[in-house]
């Protein structure tokens, strides 16, 4: 039979992976297989972004955005890290001012290849005035830091430069900037560093003490009335309020004494009861009054006396916001007010915080803003004060003091006496109560349900502006929630309840959905409906045969959860039966890469992914989601993220699943003003530790975003299979088309792979080079013109006859971005139709 020539054509076929079809049913429109790609906003295929260091090691047991928002409505976002206390990410902005003479003069900040380190370069005119070494940041015993780039900028004649906050942090931590026009404006860019989030002491230790541990997860957190509650399930939950991180809740007090002394200046009466509350203000006006002591037996006063009354403080060992000052000595009228902890020490209040204290100007407690501290001394806002030797201020923590007035029966109505500050330097304080019953105050309103502290969780979420924790370690099957009074009102064990599933599994993740609350187990799925702030609700059983691996994996992402189970990510809609997340074929409850996740014949421990410590993130940018998969290693007992780790990218509008790798993700994912930023959790040889260094995706949109850090970005795409159809006829594969039709930063070579019959291996390779040569050298960046290039490279195949073929693209070049738009392939077939072998 004569040969036919025939043309396979491939313009729509740039998709993701398909793991479950067999090489004969392959859909065209999946790759067989793929790294480290993505796909253009036109479906064009393109290399994935690059990253850069960030910040210097913190953190790695989670990281989050923290939203903050003011009273004016204005808005402020913080990127906190933990690990076993808080760590809030700070800018330090470098200024670069040109007063020269010269007409043109350009900054950059780049990684260079030539020397495999970051450069500041200045070009003044035609002339390079300044190529300044960076260094890399990461591993480096002496960095070359922000203050010695400041120096170097400043040498030069014509160059002003300043740098904001910390310049001690390294400079290669700035952030890419290429070719900036000094003439048109000054360059201010910023580099990064953490600081340390005020508490009273370290606020979850047990990260720390368990994070080489098998089942060991980050933290999760949840963000309720303008704070961040952030749980664990080895420590109590924490609040960050945006000036302090501290154990959420207040406590019930201790036992209160009274001593009734003759006062002439006193009160009489029968039946006095008191009641006693802590009371904490945060820094975002949130009140929280806890459960109440309540005096016994009631005081009979038959002649006028004062009543002393000792009460048990909150102490500074607590884990409560119990930053505290004592007054040293008397001071009238000032706003700077000398101070200790009662015994000589330093006072523990800091910029920022609220002093709650008595003013003897205005004859009140007082809050005022503190503006400045030292171990002596705090400085307030607002009108000068007067205050006493050995008065207390506290950070707007309070000691709430009820008490009944005269009556002949059990009281039944008490009345505010005093809002006192508490101080967490001393076990107790005395407080005298002289008030008559007419100058008492406000009605106690006494609290409806338990004021307990949070529940300890090792998952925590909201719903219905409520707050759940569950996974804690001795009771792994109840799910615990808050009163709607408040989110750190939790009463139990009323408002409790328990999931079970035939398998005897425990709680493994939590997420609202819709208007449902999905409870995860390992492998079974809850659905809780209805209204929690009246326990008018219930609990039922979705699936009993897949659950959820992670709940750091679980993301809502346009009315549906995304998660990652043992088996695979899966999707969920309110109380549905889960689906696979990118079905495979017609059966919607398994995903196309499912196969990745059957490792029971993997023999080698440092492959095998560790699902419970999966880590989502919802891009809501590039409308993808991404679930980092971690295989670990262990370097002594220190337990490290290692490279065969995976980040598993699913592209919800083109329903694709991709893979990226040399991306460790371990530490949490996050975003801030549309920047994506991860936390790593890998050995350094240089720290001799585990350390967690913060990395930002590239956002320059030249071609210096596609490398990773100091790395080329390896990829690479496999197609599917093609034979035309015919598996057993032998057809000729003549040439290939490729079409590279929209514009591009950079001139690449991309490297062509032919694969035959089935065969994973090469079988011929060829390079073709795109833009480059004539019109297409200069950079869509730099060249006005746009230098346009020509959209279509053919090149012929050197293969014979064969059964199928398998086209592979790839691309190793540093700081390179491929763009493949599509391909085709021109094939002599068939010879004679009937099997060959």
């Amino acid at each position: 039979m004569a040969s036919q020539y025939q043309f396979v054509k491939r313009y729509e076929n740039f998709s993701g992976v398909d793991y479950k079809s067999s090489d004969l049913r392959f859909p065209e429109q999946y790759a067989t297989e793929l790294r480290n790609v993505k796909f253009s906003q036109t479906g064009s295929l393109e290399k994935r972004k690059g990253y850069q260091g960030s910040a210097a090691p913190k953190g790695g047991c989670g990281v989050f955005t923290y939203r903050k928002y003011s009273p004016t409505g204005a808005e402020e976002f913080e990127i906190i890290a933990v690990d076993n206390n808080l760590w809030k990410l700070t800018e330090s902005v470098l200024t670069v001012t040109y007063t020269g003479a010269n007409p043109t003069c350009d900054i950059s900040i780049i990684f260079d290849v030539d020397t495999a380190q970051y450069r500041c370069q200045i070009l003044e005119g035609s002339t390079q005035v300044l190529d300044f070494a960076l260094g890399v940041g990461i591993d480096e015993v002496l960095p070359v830091t922000m203050a010695n780039l400041v120096s170097a900028i400043n040498a030069l004649t014509g160059f002003t430069a300043s740098a904001t906050g910390v310049t001690a942090t390294p400079a290669a931590f700035s952030d890419v900037v290429l070719n900036h026009d000094l003439i048109s404006a000054p360059l201010t860019n910023p580099s990064r560093y953490w600081v340390a989030v005020n508490s009273p002491g370290t606020v979850l230790p047990g990260n720390a003490t368990y994070k080489n541990d098998v089942n060991f997860e980050n933290t999760s957190a949840v963000q309720l009335q303008n704070c961040l509650y952030l749980s664990n399930g080895y420590d109590e939950v924490i609040k960050y309020d945006g000036q302090n991180a501290y154990r959420a809740g207040v406590p019930t007090p201790g036992t209160v004494t009274t001593n009734v002394v003759l006062d002439a200046s006193g009160f009489t009466g029968n039946s006095y009861i008191y009641k006693i509350q802590y009371l904490q203000k945060d820094a975002q006006g949130n009140e929280t009054a806890g459960n109440y002591y309540q005096t016994d037996p009631a005081l009979n006063i038959a002649s006028a006396s004062r009543v002393e009354l000792t009460i048990p403080n909150i102490l500074a060992a607590s884990g409560f916001n119990t930053n505290c000052a004592v007054v040293a000595g008397a001071q009238a009228v000032v706003n700077t007010i000398a101070v200790d902890n009662g015994a000589g020490g330093p006072q523990t209040l800091t910029v920022g915080d609220t002093a709650y204290f008595y003013d003897a100007v205005s004859l009140a407690y007082v809050e005022r803003e503190v503006t400045a501290a030292t171990g002596a001394s705090i400085t307030i806002a607002g009108a000068p004060v007067t205050v006493a030797d050995n008065d207390v201020i506290s950070n707007n923590l309070r000691i709430t003091i009820w008490r009944s007035k005269t009556s002949v029966s059990a009281p039944t109505v008490w009345y505010a006496v005093a809002e006192i500050p508490n101080n967490s330097f001393t076990a107790s304080q005395v407080y005298t109560d002289k008030a008559q019953d007419a100058a008492l105050g406000a009605i106690f309103l006494e609290p409806v349900t338990d004021r307990s502290p949070p529940a300890k969780g090792r998952y925590i979420s909201s719903f219905q502006n409520i707050m759940l924790t569950a996974g804690d370690l001795e009771y792994p099957n109840i799910v615990s929630f808050s009163d709607i009074e408040s989110p750190e009102y939790f009463p139990t064990p009323d408002n409790q309840f328990v999931v079970n599933d035939l398998l005897g599994d425990r709680i493994t993740g939590l997420s609202p959905s819709n208007e449902f609350f999905i409870v995860f187990q390992s492998r079974a799925i809850h659905s809780v409906s209805g209204e929690l702030s009246t326990l008018s609700f219930r609990v039922d059983q979705v699936a009993n045969d897949i659950g959820c691996a992670a709940h750091a994996s679980i993301k809502d992402i346009r009315g549906a959860l995304f998660f990652m189970s043992l088996n695979g990510p899966r999707v969920i809609k309110g109380g549905q039966v889960p689906q696979g997340l990118g079905p495979f074929d017609n059966n919607p409850f398994v995903s196309r890469i499912d196969p990745r996740f059957d490792q029971i014949s993997e023999l080698d421990d440092e492959k095998i992914f560790q699902l419970k410590r999966s880590v989502g993130f919802h891009d809501r940018i590039g409308q993808r989601y991404l679930c980092f998969v971690p295989c670990e290693s262990l370097v002594g007992v220190d337990r490290e993220a290692n490279a065969n780790s995976i980040m598993f990218v699913y592209d919800y509008p083109r329903d694709s699943w991709l893979e990226w790798d040399n991306i460790n993700a371990a530490g949490g994912i996050t975003d801030l003003s549309d920047d994506l930023f991860f936390s790593e959790r890998r050995y350094s040889g240089t720290s001799l530790a585990v350390d967690s260094c913060l990395y930002r995706f590239h956002t320059t949109n030249t071609y210096l975003d596609y490398a990773d850090n100091v790395s080329p970005i390896s990829c690479y795409w496999k197609s599917a299979w093609d034979f035309l159809g015919e598996a057993s006829i032998l057809k000729s594969f003549l040439a290939l088309r490729i079409f590279s039709t929209e514009e591009i930063t950079n001139s690449f070579t991309l490297g062509v792979k032919t694969e035959i019959n089935w065969i994973r291996d090469t079988q011929s390779s060829l390079d073709v080079q795109v833009g480059s040569g004539g019109y297409g050298e200069d950079r869509w960046d730099l060249d006005a013109w746009g230098s346009p290039v020509e959209p279509t490279l053919t090149r012929k195949l050197n293969n014979n006859r064969v059964k199928s073929l398998r086209v592979v693209f790839e691309n190793s070049e540093a700081q390179k971005n491929i763009l493949v738009t599509g391909y085709e392939l021109e094939v002599a077939a068939p010879y004679k139709p009937r099997f060959v072998t």
